[in-house]
């Protein structure tokens, strides 16, 4: 009998793809004797350290006899062995039978690189378990039969599969041949399952005629159905089919991607390689009353979904949107960064109220992402019928974006389209984000939204109150359009770093005596405050809100201050100009305020005329004066300056309103009953 010892610990192959012929011509008898030794069933499975036992050899086979070993951190006892089959055994007989049973811990599992996935997976486990193994061959390929409760061994894994140490999550694990693979010169077809009862099963069938890799033919990943239910095989491909309570795509990913992936601060969702996609679901039926994705959350989703190569084709009903989206990952054909196109009727980005479900707010989730490099987000191409953000029916809404630049490299947004469209109003823009210097990349570096855009409104009373601000305007309609610049992301403008021009005009509507709280600079614009500080003059003109034929003009944007010296308003019976500046992040104004009341012909004409920002409202004053004479005795000057919501307003004797000493404008005697 030979024995297997030594100084150090011997190490003994047993090829079990030795042909069962071969072994009988060798008539070998005898046996080894195990201490303390090192055994490897096969190159792909783990090792059996501390191996006692004996081997016993004979001209039909070999068996174990009392043999304990370690492996995977854990005690193991084996027992069996492989015995010559005659020659009209059937095809479904194994020549090789063995049984195991041992403990397993997660850092045994962790060492052990040649179980692949499952090694990666014990990274989020700890403490050991039971398991049974049974190891069966045909036709040369080692079949196996492993069971577990997992007891004792706590799981931290995203949900479904996340387990305390003491929980028990029976699973069961076994890899056969497919029965036409038991003919002699069948091609080889493995049938892999990993059942976990209730909890779910995964199921793939792969040629392994190869020796280099294994393809998947078709699989099957059922989640949720219940005890003893299965999604049923296809004829290719692999199906899916989840019903959850929540899936978090976010933390699964964070367990699934490799580590170098792991440690980028922005990870950009890339085309999984070839092998790897053979195993990835090619159709998706997905039930969920909560999916997390990218940091969003969708509640009550139901979807139904396809994918061709690395592209995800998926019709998708949740509570917050419905509609059709394909996602191109980066690397993909025509998707150097990424590509989300998505067709929705409808798309809801509710504040935190309506987050019942989270702590998260999801539009502030949406800016955070929006603030990490812009080559962290794929390109988009979005169009929605019915667009809702943080509670406003905002219309339908439309954008084409991409990002541009490699790793290393600059990168920028530039929003080629940008349209929202209400019944009240079309806004179109267009723009870019990017870094302020694009020397300094580093992370949390500053960054610029820069926009061109074009507002055409129907009605803006309407459109007012559609954004909260009722009674503020009564009809008019008009044009806005311009140019503006912030630091920031494009979905938190940031008024005190804000630059750009913009032009107003806008014709047929009124100002309403509205709270300052509601619209405050419009309430400035209206003049209502004007009637409380005054003589009586006004108030036909201003108190129940001033009348206007147009309102005009060109306003600059300095560090968040904006200012004009050419904006007109011409109503019925009055005419005002104005000239000075507002500070939009602490709501404050200094401004020159002219009213030309009594409007006749002559001085319709004349205020009709638009004012040159380039000549300003002073020049413009001294060339209406020299064609309307009469004008200059009726007309009045005012300096406004205070907050938004309390202004403090002062008349100016006449002249050059530089030269001018402001006086406090007289105040009615009595003011009680008084309209204000």
């Amino acid at each position: 009998m030979a024995q297997a010892s030594g100084s150090g610990p011997a190490e003994l192959q047993l090829n079990l793809r030795l042909p069962i012929d071969e072994l009988h011509k060798s008539t070998v008898r005898g046996g080894v004797a195990l201490s303390n030794s090192d055994v490897r069933m096969t190159p792909d499975t783990p090792a059996l350290t501390r191996a006692r036992g004996v081997v016993q050899f004979s001209d039909s086979g070999f068996s174990l006899k009392d043999v304990h070993a370690q492996a995977l951190g854990g005690a193991v006892q084996l027992e069996g062995g492989l015995q010559v089959l005659p020659a009209n055994a059937a095809s479904s007989a194994s020549a090789l039978q063995m049984r195991g049973q041992g403990s397993a811990s997660a850092e045994g599992l962790r060492q052990a690189p040649e179980l692949g996935f499952l090694a990666q997976l014990a990274e989020h486990a700890s403490g050991t378990a039971p398991y049974t193994l049974a190891l069966t061959m045909r036709r040369g390929v080692p079949e196996i039969a492993g069971t577990t409760n997992l007891q004792g061994l706590a799981v931290n894994l995203p949900a479904p599969l996340g387990k305390a140490a003491d929980s028990a999550l029976p699973m069961r694990y076994t890899t056969t041949l497919t029965p036409e693979s038991l003919a002699p010169d069948a091609p080889l077809h493995e049938d892999i399952t990993l059942d976990a009862g209730a909890l779910g099963s995964v199921r793939y069938v792969r040629d392994i005629s190869s020796s280099s890799s294994a393809k998947v033919l078709r699989g099957a990943i059922a989640v949720g159905l219940g005890q003893g239910e299965e999604a049923p095989l296809p004829e290719h491909g692999v199906a899916a089919n989840l019903n959850a309570a929540h899936i978090n795509v976010d933390a699964w990913e964070a367990v699934l991607l490799p580590a170098d992936k792991k440690s980028s601060a922005a990870p950009v969702a890339t085309a999984p390689s070839p092998a790897s996609a053979d195993y990835l679901p090619t159709t998706l039926a997905l039930r969920t009353g909560a999916l997390t994705v990218q940091g969003r959350t969708l509640h009550d989703v139901v979807a139904g979904g396809a994918r061709d190569g690395a592209v995800w084709r998926v019709n998708l009903d949740a509570r917050q949107l419905n509609g059709y989206l394909e996602y191109h990952p980066a690397g993909a054909p025509r998707a150097p960064n990424g590509r989300l196109f998505a067709r929705l009727s409808r798309l809801e980005v509710p504040p935190s109220s309506a987050d019942t479900d989270t702590d998260t707010d999801t539009a502030a989730a949406v800016e955070a992402l929006l603030n990490e490099q812009p080559g962290s987000l794929p390109a988009l191409d979005i169009a929605v019928s019915d667009f809702h953000l943080r509670g406003r029916a905002l219309g339908r809404l439309e954008v084409i974006a991409t990002n541009h630049g490699s790793e290393g490299a600059q990168r920028a947004w530039h929003l080629q389209t940008f349209n929202l469209t209400t019944p009240e109003a079309a806004l179109s823009a267009n723009g870019s984000w990017a870094l302020l210097n694009p020397i300094a990349s580093t992370p949390g570096a500053q960054r610029r939204t820069e926009l061109s855009f074009h507002l055409d409104i129907n009605d803006s009373g309407a459109l007012l109150q559609r954004f909260g601000m009722a009674g503020v305007i009564r009809r008019g309609k008009g044009q806005m359009r311009g140019q503006v610049r912030w630091r920031g992301a494009p979905l938190s403008p940031d008024y005190a770093s804000m630059n750009g021009q913009i032009n107003l005009n806008f014709e047929s509507g009124q100002f309403l005596k509205a709270e300052p709280g509601l619209a405050k600079l419009l309430s400035v614009l209206s003049l209502q405050s004007l009637p409380r500080r005054l003589t009586l003059d006004f108030r036909d003109v201003f108190s129940q809100g001033f009348a206007f034929d147009f309102v005009r003009g060109d306003v600059t944007l300095a560090e968040g201050i904006a200012s004009t010296n050419n904006l007109q308003m011409k109503g019925v019976n009055a005419a005002v100009l104005m000239e000075g500046s507002a500070n939009i992040a602490k709501e404050t104004q200094n401004l020159h305020v002219v009213v030309v009341p009594e409007i006749n012909a002559m001085t319709a004409s004349l205020v009709a005329t638009a004012i040159n920002p380039v000549v300003g409202l002073g020049s413009f004053l001294a060339q209406m004066f020299l064609r309307g004479p009469l004008m200059q005795a009726a007309t009045q000057e005012f300096h406004i300056d205070g907050t938004w919501a309390d202004p403090r307003v002062e008349r100016v004797q006449r002249g050059s309103k530089d030269a001018a000493v402001p006086t406090p404008a007289a105040t009615p005697p009595s003011t009680e009953g008084a309209t204000e």
